[in-house]
């Protein structure tokens, strides 16, 4: 009888510790999802006032900054909400013919934009790629990638190097940063769902699903995207995309 009292005692305790974590995951989720918001949200604000209080100014560019963060809320909402299902479903995925090179550009201002003179990215694009994939799906996992390279790299001087290449048939987008780098425990476990990489050196806030969803993105556009390397004087991500290209002078 003392050993079946003791053994429930011991599944009770098991049960609460389990609902323990799941409200700390949810509580540390929300935290996060709520963070992730804050820098598009307040540069949309800007750009929205800047508009109002300078109308003779030219609109086009403010314009052009507000539909980036607009569209950025909309990207982080989305990888939540097809996060939280099982997966992403079965329906297909139109392919477009598109310039990669505009697509990187858009990307690159929009972080420009947004950190100033903090952030210094270098980018290595100049041939002229067009490739048939999914922009929408395509920029949302730029978009993550460039986000953790920003919110990993050096704490006080970040650094941002892009390069692009043709590689056996494919196109490859390497990104990479200048923190500390990723331990190797974690190498195998960064595409995992909610999994994030502690940091030492800042606070490294993140929802832990960016790139859980860029990898479930890319095999829907037939792509991959992979850890290159890491070290301790950054990380580099390499983005595969399968499909045909052509280059123009």
């Amino acid at each position: 009888a003392l050993a079946l009292l003791f053994y429930s005692f011991y599944n009770l305790y098991q049960i609460l510790q389990r609902q323990r974590q799941i409200y700390v995951l949810k509580d540390d989720f929300i935290d996060n999802v709520s963070h992730e918001l804050i820098t598009p949200t307040a540069t949309l604000q800007l750009a929205l006032e800047t508009l109002e209080k300078h109308e003779h100014t030219s609109s086009a560019k403010y314009i052009k900054i507000a539909k980036q963060h607009a569209e950025r809320i909309e990207s982080i909402v989305d990888q939540v909400i097809q996060s939280s299902l099982a997966q992403i479903e079965d329906e297909d995925i139109p392919l477009e013919k598109i310039n990669l090179n505009s697509l990187l550009l858009d990307v690159i201002q929009y972080y420009e934009t947004t950190y100033g003179d903090h952030l210094k990215i270098e980018a290595n694009i100049d041939e002229s790629i067009h490739i048939h994939t999914n922009k929408e799906q395509l920029s949302t996992v730029l978009h993550n990638v460039m986000s953790n390279a920003y919110k990993y790299g050096h704490p006080t001087q970040p650094e941002i190097q892009i390069s692009l290449a043709e590689r056996k048939g494919e196109v490859r987008i390497n990104i990479a940063d200048n923190g500390a780098g990723i331990p190797p425990d974690h190498h195998k476990l960064i595409f995992e769902k909610f999994h994030r990489v502690p940091s030492q050196t800042h606070d490294g806030k993140g929802l832990g699903i960016g790139l859980y969803h860029s990898r479930m993105l890319m095999q829907k556009i037939h792509g991959d995207i992979r850890l290159k390397n890491s070290s301790s004087k950054g990380s580099c991500f390499s983005i595969h995309l399968p499909n045909s290209i052509d280059f123009e002078a």
